[in-house]
């Protein structure tokens, strides 16, 4: 099974927005090399608005090893499924169903031990949906997994712009249909 890793670094480059590109790649270098240390992601996309892409130009992409896709954040739910939606050989066969993850870094750098856990965690309890216990704030890294099924659900079924703007709130919103958990 196939795991897709997206890498949300809006948050991130703004909690950095008085850095210059020098000091930013001072605190991405770290990060982008022990978020390569997880054993369970077999792609990485990495993703960003306009404005935080232009921080970090082609030549300290390259130097990082990563290419950062633009979101224009009009339909952030829409951004994050293209980005997540890899073409596969057997992508119309029934067992095509990746695990996508969403990873917000934060200030402090991710454990890469954590994020696998989480993912094995996830895939041997057959989860449709599962995250991180720790919050969102800012300041460590945010994970959230889900099937590619149910986001696929979430890009074709969700309406409300809250569900497309913070892209998994239909999914976690679906308990009664979906297999919903968390990791501690």
């Amino acid at each position: 099974m196939k795991t897709i890793a997206v890498i949300q670094l809006d948050r991130l480059i703004g909690n950095l927005n008085k850095l210059d590109t020098c000091e930013l790649m001072q605190v991405l270098r770290p990060q982008v090399a022990l978020l390569r240390q997880c054993q369970t992601i077999d792609q990485w996309v990495y993703m960003a608005n306009v404005n935080s892409i232009a921080r970090i130009p082609p030549q300290q992409q390259s130097e990082l090893g990563i290419r950062i896709l633009a979101s224009f954040q009009s339909d952030p739910l829409d951004e994050f499924y293209l980005a997540s939606h890899s073409p596969s050989p057997v992508q119309d066969s029934d067992l095509y169903s990746p695990v996508v993850l969403r990873i917000v870094p934060g200030l402090k750098n991710p454990d890469p031990r954590f994020i696998d856990d989480l993912v094995i965690h996830h895939r041997q309890n057959g989860f449709d949906y599962s995250r991180s216990q720790s919050m969102d704030d800012g300041i460590g890294t945010f994970v959230e997994i889900m099937s590619f099924a149910a986001l696929d659900e979430a890009w074709r079924e969700a309406l409300l712009p809250d569900d497309r703007e913070n892209i998994t709130p239909y999914i976690y919103r679906q308990q009664q249909r979906l297999n919903i958990g968390a990791f501690h």
